[in-house]
């Protein structure tokens, strides 16, 4: 462990760990929305996820495109769960900042989410989302700023994603 582990003012840890993955797969997989939506982490990695969706036609708008408020969710969500593979466990994420761009419609092929920290600071972090399809053709891009805050008393576990 590093000395920037005990830094009380330093919300992150060094490292990424399974138990960390384990416990970011079970808050995820009982929240309603997202069993709603059908999202699930696909891959975590420290300052990485990938979350995969099919889209159905009850997550579609009059025309058949997946609603473009599901591609901000897994927009959304991806960046919160990329900044809590490394996060303290007495500490939560919030959107501040949601920038999303389309770029084409999504039908009946599945997609796939990807969410990178570039810059994480002290009450901050900063992440680059790409959404793409099965041929890495570019559905959409996002940019999200997530405050770090910490609980009053630390909690066994973690309940928000963003």
């Amino acid at each position: 462990m590093s000395v920037r582990e005990y830094d009380e003012t330093w919300p992150f840890l060094e490292n990424f760990t399974s138990e960390r993955a384990a416990l970011q797969q079970e808050m995820l997989s009982e929240l309603p929305l997202f069993q709603t939506i059908g999202l699930t982490l696909d891959k975590l990695a420290k300052d990485y996820t990938k979350i995969p969706i099919s889209p159905r036609p009850d997550l579609a708008q009059p025309h058949g495109i997946l609603h473009g408020g599901i591609l901000a969710t897994l927009v959304d969500t991806a960046a919160a769960q990329s900044v809590l593979t490394t996060l303290k466990l007495d500490h939560d994420v919030v959107t501040v900042h949601l920038d999303t761009k389309y770029f084409r419609p999504v039908r009946d092929e599945r997609i796939f989410t990807e969410a990178t920290v570039v810059r994480k600071g002290r009450s901050l972090a900063h992440t680059d989302i790409s959404v793409v399809n099965a041929g890495e053709e570019l559905i959409a891009k996002g940019w999200c700023v997530l405050k770090l805050t910490r609980r009053v008393s630390p909690a066994a576990n973690m309940r928000v994603v963003a």
